[in-house]
Protein backbone atom coordinates (compact mmCIF):
# COMPACT_ATOMS: atom_id res chain seq x y z
CA UNK A 1 0.00 0.00 0.00
CA UNK A 2 2.75 2.47 0.90
CA UNK A 3 4.59 1.60 -2.31
CA UNK A 4 1.47 2.39 -4.35
CA UNK A 5 1.05 5.67 -2.47
CA UNK A 6 4.69 6.57 -3.21
CA UNK A 7 4.23 5.82 -6.91
CA UNK A 8 1.11 7.98 -7.02
CA UNK A 9 2.95 10.78 -5.22
CA UNK A 10 0.73 10.62 -2.14
CA UNK A 11 2.44 9.93 1.16
CA UNK A 12 0.80 9.69 4.56
CA UNK A 13 2.13 11.82 7.40
CA UNK A 14 5.33 10.67 9.09
CA UNK A 15 5.49 10.10 12.84
CA UNK A 16 8.49 9.47 15.13
CA UNK A 17 9.16 7.63 18.38
CA UNK A 18 12.32 7.79 20.49
CA UNK A 19 13.94 5.00 22.48
CA UNK A 20 16.84 4.93 24.93
CA UNK A 21 18.90 1.76 24.57
CA UNK A 22 21.42 1.11 27.33
CA UNK A 23 22.76 -2.27 26.19
CA UNK A 24 23.02 -4.75 23.37
CA UNK A 25 20.16 -6.63 25.05
CA UNK A 26 17.95 -3.54 24.68
CA UNK A 27 18.81 -3.36 20.96
CA UNK A 28 17.93 -7.04 20.51
CA UNK A 29 14.68 -6.61 22.46
CA UNK A 30 13.63 -3.61 20.35
CA UNK A 31 14.27 -5.56 17.13
CA UNK A 32 12.47 -8.67 18.37
CA UNK A 33 9.45 -6.64 19.43
CA UNK A 34 9.40 -4.80 16.09
CA UNK A 35 9.51 -8.12 14.23
CA UNK A 36 5.90 -8.68 15.28
CA UNK A 37 4.90 -5.56 13.29
CA UNK A 38 6.44 -6.79 10.02
CA UNK A 39 5.69 -10.51 10.41
CA UNK A 40 3.33 -12.37 8.06
CA UNK A 41 1.02 -12.94 11.05
CA UNK A 42 0.50 -9.18 11.34
CA UNK A 43 -0.80 -9.13 7.77
CA UNK A 44 -0.22 -5.39 7.44
CA UNK A 45 1.44 -5.33 4.03
CA UNK A 46 3.54 -7.58 1.85
CA UNK A 47 6.63 -5.39 1.58
CA UNK A 48 8.60 -3.26 4.02
CA UNK A 49 11.69 -1.14 3.38
CA UNK A 50 13.55 -0.45 6.61
CA UNK A 51 16.44 2.01 6.74
CA UNK A 52 19.03 1.87 9.51
CA UNK A 53 21.36 4.83 9.94
CA UNK A 54 24.06 5.77 12.39
CA UNK A 55 27.78 5.60 12.85
CA UNK A 56 29.75 2.38 12.63
CA UNK A 57 29.49 0.13 15.70
CA UNK A 58 26.29 1.74 17.01
CA UNK A 59 24.08 -1.39 16.78
CA UNK A 60 22.60 -1.47 13.28
CA UNK A 61 23.88 -4.95 12.45
CA UNK A 62 22.90 -6.27 15.90
CA UNK A 63 19.39 -4.89 15.27
CA UNK A 64 19.25 -6.51 11.79
CA UNK A 65 20.39 -9.88 13.03
CA UNK A 66 17.86 -9.86 15.90
CA UNK A 67 15.04 -8.76 13.56
CA UNK A 68 15.83 -11.50 11.06
CA UNK A 69 16.26 -14.10 13.80
CA UNK A 70 12.89 -13.25 15.32
CA UNK A 71 11.33 -13.83 11.90
CA UNK A 72 12.99 -17.21 11.35
CA UNK A 73 16.13 -16.33 9.39
CA UNK A 74 19.50 -17.14 10.91
CA UNK A 75 22.17 -14.85 9.47
CA UNK A 76 25.83 -15.06 10.35
CA UNK A 77 27.85 -11.91 10.99
CA UNK A 78 29.75 -12.66 7.76
CA UNK A 79 26.49 -12.61 5.80
CA UNK A 80 25.38 -9.37 7.45
CA UNK A 81 28.72 -7.73 6.69
CA UNK A 82 28.42 -8.51 2.98
CA UNK A 83 27.26 -5.71 0.69
CA UNK A 84 24.02 -7.54 -0.16
CA UNK A 85 22.56 -10.80 1.19
CA UNK A 86 19.26 -12.39 0.19
CA UNK A 87 17.75 -15.19 2.26
CA UNK A 88 14.35 -16.73 3.03
CA UNK A 89 12.99 -17.95 6.34
CA UNK A 90 12.94 -21.72 6.85
CA UNK A 91 9.21 -21.88 6.07
CA UNK A 92 9.55 -19.55 3.05
CA UNK A 93 7.03 -17.03 4.41
CA UNK A 94 9.54 -14.19 4.80
CA UNK A 95 12.18 -13.09 2.31
CA UNK A 96 14.95 -10.75 3.44
CA UNK A 97 17.28 -8.59 1.50
CA UNK A 98 19.94 -6.91 3.62
CA UNK A 99 22.13 -4.30 1.98
CA UNK A 100 24.98 -2.39 3.57
CA UNK A 101 25.25 0.42 1.05
CA UNK A 102 26.64 3.91 1.06
CA UNK A 103 25.27 4.55 -2.43
CA UNK A 104 21.61 3.67 -2.95
CA UNK A 105 21.37 5.10 -6.47
CA UNK A 106 21.67 1.61 -8.00
CA UNK A 107 19.78 -0.24 -5.24
CA UNK A 108 16.80 -2.14 -6.54
CA UNK A 109 15.13 -4.56 -4.12
CA UNK A 110 14.55 -7.96 -5.72
CA UNK A 111 11.96 -9.54 -3.48
CA UNK A 112 10.43 -12.98 -3.80
CA UNK A 113 6.90 -13.26 -5.19
CA UNK A 114 6.31 -16.53 -3.33
CA UNK A 115 7.02 -15.04 0.11
CA UNK A 116 4.17 -13.58 2.16
CA UNK A 117 6.36 -10.68 3.30
CA UNK A 118 9.46 -9.15 1.70
CA UNK A 119 11.67 -7.12 4.02
CA UNK A 120 14.47 -4.93 2.69
CA UNK A 121 16.90 -3.62 5.30
CA UNK A 122 19.39 -1.01 4.14
CA UNK A 123 22.24 0.13 6.36
CA UNK A 124 24.33 3.24 5.71
CA UNK A 125 21.99 4.58 3.04
CA UNK A 126 22.12 8.14 1.77
CA UNK A 127 19.33 10.31 3.12
CA UNK A 128 18.02 11.04 -0.37
CA UNK A 129 16.58 7.51 -0.27
CA UNK A 130 13.31 7.32 1.66
CA UNK A 131 12.51 4.02 3.39
CA UNK A 132 9.01 3.48 4.78
CA UNK A 133 10.47 2.75 8.20
CA UNK A 134 13.67 4.26 9.57
CA UNK A 135 15.65 3.54 12.71
CA UNK A 136 18.25 6.24 13.33
CA UNK A 137 20.88 5.30 15.92
CA UNK A 138 22.85 7.97 17.81
CA UNK A 139 25.40 7.55 20.61
CA UNK A 140 24.38 9.27 23.84
CA UNK A 141 27.01 8.07 26.30
CA UNK A 142 28.89 5.01 27.47
CA UNK A 143 27.25 2.12 25.66
CA UNK A 144 23.96 4.06 25.41
CA UNK A 145 22.21 5.12 22.26
CA UNK A 146 19.14 7.03 21.30
CA UNK A 147 17.11 5.43 18.53
CA UNK A 148 14.51 7.37 16.61
CA UNK A 149 11.95 5.27 14.78
CA UNK A 150 10.20 7.13 11.97
CA UNK A 151 7.39 5.65 9.93
CA UNK A 152 4.20 6.62 8.19
CA UNK A 153 1.23 7.34 10.40
CA UNK A 154 -0.93 4.64 8.83
CA UNK A 155 1.55 1.96 9.99
CA UNK A 156 1.70 3.48 13.49
CA UNK A 157 -2.09 3.34 13.69
CA UNK A 158 -2.16 -0.47 13.39
CA UNK A 159 -2.87 -2.67 16.44
CA UNK A 160 0.42 -4.54 15.99
CA UNK A 161 2.34 -1.28 16.16
CA UNK A 162 0.49 -0.23 19.32
CA UNK A 163 1.37 -3.59 20.87
CA UNK A 164 5.02 -3.07 19.87
CA UNK A 165 5.06 0.31 21.63
CA UNK A 166 3.50 -1.24 24.73
CA UNK A 167 6.03 -4.10 24.72
CA UNK A 168 8.96 -1.66 24.71
CA UNK A 169 7.37 1.16 26.71
CA UNK A 170 10.20 1.06 29.28
CA UNK A 171 12.68 1.88 26.47
CA UNK A 172 10.78 4.97 25.28
CA UNK A 173 12.27 8.38 25.93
Amino acid sequence: MLFAMRVMGKLPEEISFEFNLKSKADTVRLAQAFAKVVSPEAGLQSEFTIGLSGESGIGKTTFSRALFGALGVDLSMEELNADVVRKSSANGEVFFEHADLKDTSDFSPHGNAEAEVNIFVIEHYEHDYTPEIEFEFEATGDNSRAVTLSCYEDLADQDEFHQFLEDVSDLRM
